[in-house]
């Protein structure tokens, strides 16, 4: 279901529900880094893989803690 090193970066989750963004636990060698503090709430969806996910939260519950904030335009940034 979810692509191995897939990378939730800062997130603020407005309902406050798991969903599809904290996904250590689902994602093969993940990382969920800068997530706010989401709840579990039913899910539906489960990992589709066997073996253990290697996965990791970072910062979880802070998202305001996370440098640099914007993932994808610190790696444009980057000189080629």
């Amino acid at each position: 279901m979810f692509g191995a090193r897939f990378t939730p970066w800062n997130i603020r989750v407005a309902d406050g529900r798991a969903g599809t963004v904290r996904l250590d636990g689902l994602a093969p060698h993940s990382a969920t880094v800068g997530v706010s503090e989401v709840g579990e709430f039913g899910r539906i969806d489960f990992p589709d893989f066997t073996g253990a996910p290697r996965s990791r939260p970072e910062l979880y519950g802070t998202a305001d803690a996370v440098r640099p904030r914007n993932l994808y335009g610190a790696q444009r940034a980057l000189p080629r």
